[in-house]
């Protein structure tokens, strides 16, 4: 898990996400499928986990629904899934 979402989960031991309105980008290291289902739990639902590279940029991008139909994907290309950016509040333009 990554080392800044762990406390968080720790933290977070109730039954009903924490900060259920709040969305959480995980682009440190990938969570396995477990972690994320603890996450989503105690947090959040809305996890979304970003791949990419220094030199090639955002690569993929697994939101909600798609960890729920493939748990063991890192998501979809970028290219092929633009509806993402209803997550991202830095795209949210005027």
């Amino acid at each position: 898990m990554p080392v800044h979402l762990h406390p968080l989960v720790e933290g977070a031991a109730g039954e009903t996400p924490m900060m259920p309105n709040v969305r959480i980008t995980v682009a440190s290291s990938r969570l396995t499928p477990e972690q994320r289902s603890l996450a989503r739990r105690r947090l959040t639902p809305h996890i979304i986990e970003t791949y990419g590279t220094n030199e090639a940029g955002l690569l993929a991008v697994a939101l909600p629904e798609g960890q729920d139909a493939y748990p063991d994907s890192v998501g979809q290309l970028i290219e092929e899934k633009k509806r993402w950016r209803k997550y991202a509040f830095w795209w949210k333009r005027k």
